[in-house]
């Protein structure tokens, strides 16, 4: 039987980057004549947390949006045997499926008038993101970093984000970093409503069996997630102080916040015996159960009302 490393060497491919470009050179066979004159390019796109993943863009002719393909999924199937035409014609389907319905116009990302009630703060790591931090216009956070986005529809039930740069905020939308944050707090707290729910709904939605008590009502905390109404980069709720207050007085002026993800965090009671064992839970589940590029965090936080957030 021939292996699959073999099957790969017959083909030329041995790495992800060959493979992208062998993905790059076939696609476009598979999508509508609409495409005809796109261009398709491989790239390494930096993502949060120093992550690099590598894809493939696709540029329609007199098009503002570019959307990226990331094909390390795409390369596992493919080492797996997976046959590479199959492999093109399933991501020619999601590029076809997720084409925005209506071109973006381009006064939307450069503009501030325009752009102003689409600018949403996202929480990330700042020691896990030096680089990407040296360009992109950014508010502290303890030690947490609040960068922004525009946000902008691709199609009816989605959306997708733009980072701001510092060349952008200079150039383009031209105010200042405290203008920027104001803004995109307001949005986030009149657009983007906070969610806060036991942690046991969260899990069985998840299609988890949990035990009943996990379960309870938020009026009688014990383990509570805190998001956003989509569960989409959900720890920006840690900047909405008046949900963060609410909850420092059920559970007695403060509470301990752990980083599960970009997209939520866990709230519970203060320990009594310190936080060791908590900075151990977090560390364990972002090596066993997040994706690198969605860790928020690797110890615990304490909110409080007099103090804010704070590195626990």
């Amino acid at each position: 039987m021939v292996s699959n490393e073999a099957l790969m060497q017959n083909n030329g491919i041995l790495t992800l980057k060959e493979f992208a470009f062998s993905v790059s050179e076939q696609l476009k066979t598979f999508l509508p004549e609409s495409y005809a004159s796109a261009e398709i390019t491989v790239t390494d796109v930096k993502k949060q947390n120093s992550i690099v993943k590598t894809g493939v863009t696709i540029r329609k002719e007199n098009s503002v949006i570019a959307p990226t393909l990331y094909l390390e999924e795409a390369f596992d199937a493919f080492k797996n045997g997976e046959n590479l035409h199959k492999i093109c014609m399933t991501l020619a389907r999601a590029i076809v499926e997720n084409e925005p319905k209506d071109e973006i116009q381009i006064e939307e990302l450069v503009n501030w008038e325009s752009a102003k009630d689409k600018v949403f703060p996202r929480v990330i790591n700042a020691r896990f993101n030096v680089e990407l931090l040296k360009d992109r216009p950014h508010s502290m956070l303890a030690d947490l970093a609040v960068v922004y986005d525009i946000r902008i529809a691709v199609k009816a039930d989605e959306v997708g984000t733009i980072g701001i740069s510092n060349k952008m905020l200079k150039e383009n939308l031209k105010v200042s970093i405290q203008e920027l944050h104001e803004v995109a707090l307001r949005n986030m707290l009149t657009q983007d409503d906070a969610r806060v729910c036991p942690i046991g709904v969260l899990l069985r939605k998840m299609g988890m069996d949990v035990p009943e008590d996990m379960e309870g009502e938020v009026s009688e905390p014990k383990l509570l997630v805190l998001t956003n109404q989509k569960g989409i980069l959900g720890s920006n709720q840690l900047l909405n102080t008046a949900v963060l207050n609410d909850l420092a007085e059920k559970f007695g002026g403060k509470f301990c916040i752990l980083p599960s993800s970009i997209h939520e965090t866990i709230v519970l009671k203060c320990p009594k015996d310190g936080f060791e064992q908590l900075t151990e839970m977090v560390q364990s589940v972002n090596e066993s159960v997040v994706e690198p590029q969605d860790i928020l965090s690797d110890h615990a936080y304490v909110y409080s009302t007099r103090g804010g957030l704070q590195i626990a």
